[in-house]
Parts: structure tokens; C-alpha cells; sequence
């Protein structure tokens, strides 16, 4: 009787401090952050059964940077604002992954014309890029003149 008491006790005190263990999710916890990309921008397809044209261009987009305990990290570039080319088209302005020719088209499928304000709005975002970049170099020789 005495070794099963033992036994008992032991056996309460292993399970005891085990539970907690048990308890507790040994998920990675993750931290994300939001932030934006700007730059030039070059997808290529390889090895795929329907092989997609190249596309290149200068982008504006969303990213979402997710980094876990154990040190890896992932980021990830959404589709935002675009002007470049795709394939043999002539260069175009496109918004989400898709061109502005593509957004205006006629219900019967032909191309519709590009309204006013989608060349306006493109010319802003060209303004701006050349503006943001001349900043951004007028700052950097700044920095180094100290």
C-alpha cells in the first residue's frame, strides 16, 4: 500500500506540472507590419504550362512584412499603382493588376478610349515619383556634405 501512495504521488506530481505545458499553444507568435514599396518592379514566368508575358515597370504598392519567433521572415508586395510594359503592349498605367484599357473596356470587348482623367491622374504619379526621387537624392548628398 505504501509503494502505491508513493507511486501515487509521484505520478500526481509529474501530470501536475505537465498540464500547463499542455496548455499553452506553441504557436510562433508573429509580428506584422504594414509599409509600401516603391521601385521597378519585373515579374517572369518559368516553367509554367501558360507561360505569362514578362512584365516590367516602376510600382507603387501596398507590402506586408510578417516576421515570427524563430527569426523568418516573410514580405509580401500587393499590386498597387503601375506604369510599364507587359509583353509586346505599349506601356500602360494600370491600378490593382489591372491597366487602365482593361478598366475602361467596352462591353462588346473592344478597347475603349482612356478618359481625361486617367491621363491626368497618371501624369500626377509621374510628377510625383520625379518629385519624391529628387527629394530623395537632394537629401542623401546633404547627409554626406556634413
Amino acid at each position: 500500500m505504501r509503494k502505491l501512495m508513493i507511486g501515487a504521488f509521484v505520478a500526481g506530481q509529474v501530470l501536475g506540472s505537465g498540464t500547463p505545458a499542455f496548455a499553452q499553444g506553441f504557436v510562433p507568435a508573429q509580428e506584422t507590419q504594414a509599409g509600401a514599396f516603391a521601385g521597378l518592379r519585373v515579374h517572369l514566368s518559368f516553367g509554367s504550362a501558360t507561360p505569362e508575358p514578362v512584365r516590367a515597370g516602376l510600382a507603387f504598392a501596398p507590402t506586408m512584412r510578417t516576421g515570427t519567433q524563430d527569426g523568418r521572415v516573410r514580405t509580401r508586395i500587393g499590386e498597387g499603382f503601375e506604369f510599364g510594359l507587359r509583353g509586346r503592349e505599349p506601356a500602360q498605367f494600370s491600378i490593382g493588376g489591372r491597366s487602365l484599357r482593361q478598366l475602361n473596356a467596352q462591353d462588346n470587348g473592344r478597347r475603349g478610349r482612356l478618359p481625361t482623367g486617367a491621363w491626368i491622374a497618371g501624369g500626377l504619379v509621374l510628377v510625383t515619383v520625379a518629385v519624391v526621387v529628387a527629394a530623395a537624392l537632394v537629401l542623401e548628398s546633404a547627409d554626406h556634405d556634413d
